[in-house]
């Protein structure tokens, strides 16, 4: 697997603050504002065919942490709709389409306002996963590593969907979180904020570069390298 600088795995993130320092796989300091623990985040499901079944199990592996589950709501599975995938406010959006020989695997885009994530999108490129990579162990792989970084997890190098090294992809150990992953969102979310910036509420322009500006705000790009 390939890797330039910051860009590991799949996270993409949009800033209005100077970065803190990383600690342990956390990313950075960002988190979910929210007034209590457990919340329930709502994941907009927009991918389509075998990836539907693989968003449910994903989903369910990491309503296992103590402080946050993941709900399924229906979402756009249109060509152009999944293409875009554009975020929902307070929200994970999850698609999947040929994306094309882009060099990635999956991508994932956070939004933040005052240090906490606003909506977030989970993509997964249907253009590499076949041959070696056409089979559910590594989508599921792929995807719950990215609905990983919504939440504002890193990677390690541990048995778990968080291990960022190729190699992983197909082995079936590396398919679901593991407790060092919850042990982390544990830490992230130890505390509470004023207010909510996840929506219970029923459901409402990406760039390649690796950084860029976006209503007045800053986009780190990182991704999963094929």
């Amino acid at each position: 697997m390939k890797r330039f600088a910051l860009v590991m795995g799949a996270l993409s993130i949009v800033v209005g603050l100077a970065l803190p320092a990383r600690a342990d796989h956390a990313w950075e300091d960002y988190h979910w504002g929210r007034t209590s623990n457990p919340f329930t985040l709502t994941v907009v499901d927009s991918v389509t065919g075998v990836w539907d079944p693989l968003l449910q199990q994903v989903n369910a592996d990491w309503s296992s942490s103590n402080v946050l589950d993941l709900r399924s709501e229906p979402g756009a599975t249109d060509l152009v709709g999944r293409l875009l995938c554009l975020p929902l406010a307070g929200k994970i959006r999850a698609c999947n389409a040929n994306y094309g020989p882009n060099l990635w695997f999956g991508l994932a885009t956070v939004w933040i306002s005052g240090g906490h994530i606003t909506q977030a999108v989970t993509q997964v490129n249907d253009f590499y996963f076949t041959g070696e990579f056409g089979n559910d162990v590594a989508r599921r792989h792929v995807l719950c590593q990215e609905i990983g970084h919504d939440f504002g997890l890193d990677h390690h190098e541990q048995v778990s969907c968080m291990d960022d090294t190729n190699s992983t992809l197909n082995l079936a150990s590396h398919q679901s979180p593991n407790n060092h992953d919850f042990q982390q969102l544990s830490a992230i979310y130890s505390h509470t904020d004023p207010s909510n910036t996840y929506s219970s509420q029923t459901a409402a322009g990406r760039s390649s570069s690796l950084v860029r500006h976006e209503d007045g705000q800053t986009v780190i790009t990182s991704i999963f390298w094929v």
